[in-house]
Parts: C-alpha cells; sequence; structure tokens
C-alpha cells in the first residue's frame, strides 16, 4: 500500500491512529461513569443470586424450627411430614382425629408459621432482589453513557505536521 501524503505541509505522510471522539474532560468523565457502572453490575447480580439462595435457606431454616415444635408437642412423624412438605395445603381431619388438644393446636400454629414465614420470604426476597435489578439496570444505563463518552474514531493523522484527516 502506498503512503498517503499529507496535503497540508506536503512532506509527511499520513497514519491511520485512534483518538478519542471526545476531549480530556469529557473522557474523564466518562471513565468515571464507567468504572462504578461495572461494579454496580457485579454488585447487583452478586444481590440477585443471593437473594435466591437466602430465600432458599430461610425457608428449610423455618421449616426445621416447626419440625422440631411439632416433635416437641410429641405429634406422629407423618403427621410432621405433611405439614412441613406442603403447608398450603391442609390437613386432613382423620389425620388428627387421633391427637390431643395441644397437639392439634402445635399444628395449627405449625401451619400458620410456615404460611407467614413463606410470605415474609417471598416479600422480602422480591424486593432485595428488585432493588438488585433496579441497580443492574441504572449500572447498564451509566456504563454505556460512559462508554459513549470514551469511544475512540479512526483518524488519518500526518507524522509531520500532525493535520488530522477523518477516516470514512
Amino acid at each position: 500500500m502506498d503512503a498517503i501524503k499529507c496535503k497540508t505541509c506536503d512532506r509527511g505522510t499520513l497514519v491511520k491512529r485512534k483518538k478519542y471522539r471526545m476531549s480530556g474532560i469529557v473522557v474523564l468523565i466518562g471513565y468515571i461513569l464507567v468504572i462504578p457502572s461495572v461494579l454496580g453490575i457485579l454488585i447487583g447480580v452478586a444481590g440477585i443470586v443471593g437473594s435466591g439462595s437466602a430465600g432458599t435457606s430461610s425457608n428449610q431454616a423455618s421449616r426445621t424450627r416447626v419440625e422440631a415444635d411439632l416433635r416437641a408437642a410429641s405429634v406422629p412423624s407423618a403427621v410432621i411430614a405433611k405439614v412441613t412438605k406442603n403447608p398450603a395445603r391442609s390437613i386432613a381431619v382423620s389425620d388428627t382425629a387421633a391427637l390431643n388438644g395441644m397437639q392439634r393446636a402445635a399444628i395449627r400454629s405449625a401451619s400458620l408459621s410456615l404460611a407467614a414465614s413463606d410470605v415474609g420470604t417471598t416479600v422480602g426476597v422480591g424486593l432485595f432482589a428488585g432493588f438488585s435489578i433496579f441497580v443492574v439496570i441504572a449500572s447498564l444505563v451509566g456504563g454505556l453513557l460512559g462508554y459513549l463518552l470514551i469511544m475512540k474514531k479512526s483518524v488519518l493523522q500526518c507524522d509531520t505536521c500532525g493535520a488530522t484527516v477523518a477516516t470514512g
């Protein structure tokens, strides 16, 4: 490929280079936007993953606690399994017919406790995951704006006089 001569100074040749599209201050602002945006995306993704695992461990902890309470009330293992495995489904009357009043009260209390725990966990996880998604989206917008400010363009620049010509 033949070197392109500079038409400004007639001595130098034009060399392909990459230059920032914006001024130095604007590029600095772009980097100030991009770096925290990357961190915000990482924190938001970690929050989304963490909210899912927190919900799972919270549900398991409440089930374990309810199971221990029912064992302390001398509720049969078959009934405990039905209560803790599917708290949304009510226990059949035939399952509790042979139990005394204290055991029935413990089963009602356990069912309500599991339902309340599930609702609280769902609301908490939903709020935290929603906030994490908001952080990710806001960080993506900030990162895109920062990237637009730090983009480079390809130019031809004279190696002698420094004259610049945009490449098409």
